[in-house]
């Protein structure tokens, strides 16, 4: 890919990494409540673009945002790794073990400390050592660690030391793995944590690896990508007012399409008309490391308010998405003032 190409990719991966840490903030808002509110119907078709068409394009996109940078980098294989260690696995480590140390406390305190229907008291050093990786339950590959929404910074641990595999499998083979993948995906009626994450890593590296652009692919198929992405957004919707056949393949087809529509328009146009600010662009990590314990906090309000309108609830869990978003910027601008170099440390050098 020519220069200018690549900085056109680079300013829109920039502008856009808080605004997708803010589409995981729709979704956690909405799964941390989901099990609480039910049988609210108009509710959920109120917020189902906010929460789960938009909120679960976030993971995705950054799946393949990093196969695109990690493909499209310089640095040798032993460079990766060592690099990865500092902004993946330091963060990785201090962050679930704070979520740990939570749970010891309230243990040592004499009150019931429970991590996936097993007390703290009842631990053995693997199931110490399993909360790191999947709390115990590797649920079919949709196991999370502690603290939950790291799953996607475990497995893409482990995509980066595969990666001179996914390396040699993509050069021989181009679209045929992420094509493969992506039918089981599409058609897996379940989480599908790991064929997310292949699906998408792999789609972002056969970029670089057969020296491609993504952003050039859109404007050459410019017109045939707005429309599909606009059709698929409109199959995703439809679905809750009348039956639609292969909703499931849709629902995950148009997450594929709004990662293209996200790299390839949105985030040039906002970089152009400088509507995205670099200081949220820097505390994107870590409003993702924090902000999972304060959509479950959620859960005692939204079972208060349970028995009000649809209209309420959409409202509250509006209020909910940025309230949340606004106290996790603060707390980082907060202690970004105050010490610096420990955040910088525990984000991975990102503060």
């Amino acid at each position: 890919m020519n220069r200018s190409s690549f900085q056109r990719l680079s300013r829109s991966i920039e502008a856009l990494r808080y605004p997708l840490i803010l589409f995981i903030i729709c979704l956690h808002c909405y799964t941390s409540t989901s099990s609480i509110v039910r049988g609210h119907d108009i509710y959920f078709r109120i917020i189902y673009p906010l929460s789960l068409w938009i909120g679960e394009t976030g993971v995705p996109a950054y799946f393949f945002i990093s196969g695109l940078l990690l493909f499209y980098s310089k640095k040798t294989y032993g460079q990766k790794l060592k690099s990865r260690v500092k902004t993946l696995l330091i963060p990785y480590f201090f962050f679930n073990g704070l979520i740990l140390c939570a749970y010891l406390c309230l243990m040592f305190m004499g009150k019931p400390a429970v991590i996936l229907g097993k007390d703290l008291t009842d631990y053995s050093l693997i199931d110490y050592l399993r909360v790191f990786w999947d709390r115990g339950d590797w649920n079919q590959g949709n196991g999370a660690p502690l603290l939950c929404p790291f799953w996607y910074i475990r497995n893409l641990m482990v995509l980066v030391i595969l990666s001179p595999a996914l390396y040699y499998i993509i050069r021989y083979t181009k679209l045929l793995f992420p094509l493969i993948v992506g039918i089981l995906w599409i058609n897996a009626h379940h989480s599908a944590y790991l064929l997310q994450s292949l699906t998408m890593f792999s789609l972002g590296a056969y970029f670089p690896i057969c020296d491609k652009s993504p952003i050039e692919l859109f404007e050459k198929y410019k017109a045939f990508s707005i429309c599909a992405f606009f059709f698929l957004a409109t199959m995703d919707y439809l679905h809750l007012f009348v039956a639609v056949p292969f909703a499931l393949p849709f629902h995950r087809l148009s997450l594929i399409a709004n990662t293209f529509f996200l790299i390839g328009y949105l985030g040039e146009y906002l970089y152009r008309h400088k509507i995205y600010s670099s200081f949220l662009s820097k505390s994107a990590f870590f409003v993702f490391c924090i902000h999972y314990p304060m959509t479950t906090a959620l859960r005692p309000f939204f079972q208060r308010i349970n028995s009000s309108s649809d209209i309420t609830l959409a409202a509250a869990y509006l209020v909910s998405v940025i309230g949340i978003a606004i106290i996790c910027v603060l707390v980082y601008k907060v202690l970004n003032s105050l010490f610096p170099k420990l955040v910088n440390f525990i984000t991975g050098s990102r503060g």
